[in-house]
């Protein structure tokens, strides 16, 4: 699929790859469509306190889980807590994990890959052997370890453990694209006009592989929300103080999808509501990531 990307051999103007980038993404509708619908669903979510809904963690004594209805939308679970609630919170953790995470990940993985395939050599070995080494090592393992220990539950220390070992993915192919460009005439025409190696990594080069770059982030994002759904159902999620000032471990699309599973023959609402959203959001991702890589793709400019 990445050989389909085969940079061309000239200097775009400063400011000209994102305007044309973007005047190509406005043509595809699904693209576009895409990112309206994860506008409102992240404004939904976001915005989630200022909504007249319940708290995420209002408990209400009820008889049994009640199913949707006029005053519960997507219904409540067996301790009465409000489902729309619940995922309009959740979704301000997958989506937050997901997107920034995500883009801590492949920002990392960009910036490392580009500098080894571009220095080559001694360099180039050295930085692709601590890659061997972090791949050899159990990122589950190492991050329920440092949770374990470290016993913090804030979102920041969320992004940097998710991120810890998805960088590693996107740096190998980055890589590769760098090292088959750096024998390009127009390198070599750069660093005869006396463009730093810096110059020519983040200006020419990078630019040039963004649409595998794009491509490669739709899928990071679905697996780092999958890593967040795990650590949150063993209970190492994140944390946040809930209506009553305690500390409590706030919903994600994950975590309410292991509740959803272990009670659907009873209250199948809990799994098929927060299931649909966060089918609905991979597929807009990866429409989204579609188009990027058609609008971002060198190849394809005209």
């Amino acid at each position: 699929m990445f050989s389909l990307f085969r940079p061309k051999q000239q200097i775009y103007p400063s400011g000209s790859l994102s305007s044309e980038a973007w005047r190509r993404l406005r043509k595809n509708k699904l693209a576009m469509i895409s990112i309206v619908f994860l506008t409102i669903l992240s404004l939904l979510c976001f915005l989630a306190p200022l909504l007249p809904i319940r708290a995420w963690d209002a408990i209400e004594f009820v008889e049994e889980p009640i199913p949707p209805s006029a005053a519960y939308w997507f219904g409540t679970d067996g301790l009465g807590r409000d489902l729309f609630s619940r995922v309009l919170y959740g979704g301000r953790v997958s989506l937050s994990v997901g997107i920034i995470a995500s883009s801590m990940a492949v920002t990392i993985g960009v910036l490392y890959g580009a500098t080894s395939g571009f220095f080559a050599g001694k360099i180039d070995r050295w930085m692709m052997r601590f890659v061997d080494f972090m791949y050899s090592i159990p990122s589950y393992f190492v991050i329920i370890m440092i949770q374990v220990v470290f016993q913090v539950h804030n979102i920041l220390f969320l992004f940097a453990m998710l991120s810890l070992f998805q960088w590693l993915g996107s740096a190998r192919v980055v890589r590769s694209q760098i090292l088959s460009l750096r024998e390009r005439d127009f390198v070599t025409a750069l660093h005869a006009s006396g463009i730093s190696s810096a110059g020519v990594i983040l200006r020419h080069m990078i630019p040039n592989v963004l649409g595998i770059v794009a491509v490669y982030a739709t899928l990071t994002v679905p697996g780092i929300m999958l890593q967040e759904a795990f650590l949150s159902f063993i209970g190492i999620g994140f944390q946040a103080r809930g209506s009553d000032g305690v500390m409590k471990d706030i919903p994600s699309w994950g975590s309410l999808l292991g509740q959803g599973v272990a009670t659907f023959e009873t209250t199948p609402w809990l799994l098929i509501f927060p299931a649909v959203l966060f089918s609905m959001t991979l597929l807009a991702i990866s429409f989204l990531g579609d188009g990027l890589r058609d609008a971002l793709d060198p190849n394809l400019r005209k």
